[in-house]
């Protein structure tokens, strides 16, 4: 009161927090240090009176401004109503805007001294490369937009249930048009370990499905395992995103992709297994075919790829392909080799034709006239090139003494 007596009956009281740095609460939450990147500001407001059961009810609020991780903002703005009932906090209208977009939080009933019983958030177009930053996979996913429902037992080791749907998500510049996750675990409070399940991944990639399941950990070590089947994907807008520049493509991609790493330092450790089969290809906008028509001019490109298979492993920055086999009516190509991260290439082919000439060139490999006669003659013929330079711009060699007849090989 203005008189310096207090405004307060027995039994009641109030107290008012305000500007209350977060570092400070966010170190209560978390035994490491990884708390003290937060900074923000917190204002509480609480009175609270006798009941008729002698145990305390009141009502307040609380408010967070400005909460920020590494400098980045990541909470605009927070703000909630709470109530105390004897023995039990009830939260509401806990709404705010953050991670650019608006979020809802629900806190279950619990004890005052045992904390809440549960925490269920839901959130509308939530910005994921801000998000990402309480995750270890920060450098991976790099754009999109998510809503999410989560249902959280905040116990010492959260147990978490999270329904989370992504739109235009980057996941290492590749393109996902959209993703559906349950995701299933336990997580630290501080987000420094955790076990996830995506037990049932579905989306859209590249103009095609996707779907599979996900299980990983990450701690001291980290570690993946996962299968995701994809059908239908368009080669072209597959590749134009992947390497970032308009490369021709060709063909839809049906197959799998296996992911497995164990007690890994870093998640770039993945090693990542391909397996997929190539329809509906024309040769002439498949970028091999035509660094191939650098020596072969005349191979043919106007039949369609009846079949094609390609298998090949990612590890340590280094695509290795086991094999890549592309078949048509009067055309067969076979790749093997390495692409390594700066997208140089260090392949091998070899290309059979039948019923074609080829560039009049390969005949100085096998000698003069005895060239220019064999060229003429033979109908179906083998050749083995190496395949240098970069993606976007190969360079083909012949292989010396490559041209053979087939017949005469068998």
């Amino acid at each position: 009161s203005k008189d310096g007596t207090s405004a307060l009956l027995p039994g009641t009281g109030h107290f008012k927090v305000d500007g209350l740095q977060i570092q400070m609460v966010s170190r209560l939450l978390s035994k490491t240090t990884g708390g003290r990147s937060l900074t923000g500001r917190l204002k509480v407001e609480f009175d609270w009176s006798p009941a008729e059961s002698s145990k305390p009810t009141g009502s307040g609020s609380v408010e967070l401004t400005g909460i920020k991780r590494n400098g980045r903002q990541l909470v605009n703005r927070f703000e909630s109503q709470i109530q105390l009932l004897g023995n039990r906090i009830v939260v509401n209208n806990t709404r705010g805007v953050g991670a650019g977009g608006e979020m809802e939080v629900l806190l279950g009933a619990g004890s005052a001294n045992a904390g809440f019983s549960e925490v269920r958030v839901q959130a509308r177009s939530l910005d994921l490369k801000v998000i990402s930053q309480f995750t270890p996979v920060a450098d991976v996913l790099t754009d999109g937009r998510i809503d999410l429902e989560a249902h959280i037992i905040p116990q010492e080791i959260w147990r978490v249930d999270v329904h989370l749907r992504a739109q235009h998500l980057r996941v290492k510049g590749v393109s996902i048009q959209s993703v559906t996750l349950p995701i299933h675990g336990t997580i630290l409070p501080s987000f420094e370990r955790g076990e996830l399940t995506m037990s049932s991944v579905a989306g859209s990639l590249a103009a095609g499905r996707i779907k599979g399941q996900i299980a990983v950990g990450w701690g001291d070590r980290r570690r993946i395992d996962g299968e995701l089947k994809f059908d239908h994907i368009d080669t072209q807008l597959l590749v134009r995103e992947a390497i970032g520049s308009d490369v021709p493509g060709d063909g839809k991609l049906s197959g799998t992709i296996n992911l497995d790493g164990k007690n890994m330092a870093s998640w770039s450790q993945t090693k990542v297994k391909f397996d997929a089969k190539l329809s509906r290809a024309q040769p002439r906008r498949l970028p091999i075919v035509q660094a191939l028509q650098t020596v072969a001019r005349s191979i043919a490109i106007s039949q369609p790829i009846e079949e094609g298979r390609i298998k090949a492993t990612y590890a340590q920055s280094q695509i290795t392909v086991q094999s890549i086999t592309l078949n048509g009516p009067t055309l067969e190509i076979l790749i093997w080799g390495t692409v390594l991260s700066n997208n140089r290439l260090n392949l091998n082919a070899i290309i059979r034709t039948g019923r074609r000439s080829l560039d009049r060139r390969l005949a100085h490999l096998v000698g003069g006239n005895l060239g220019n006669r064999i060229l003429g003659i033979l109908a179906d013929r083998l050749v083995q090139v190496r395949i240098t330079g970069t993606t976007n711009r190969p360079i083909v060699n012949v292989k010396p003494l490559s041209l053979v007849n087939i017949k005469a090989k068998q």
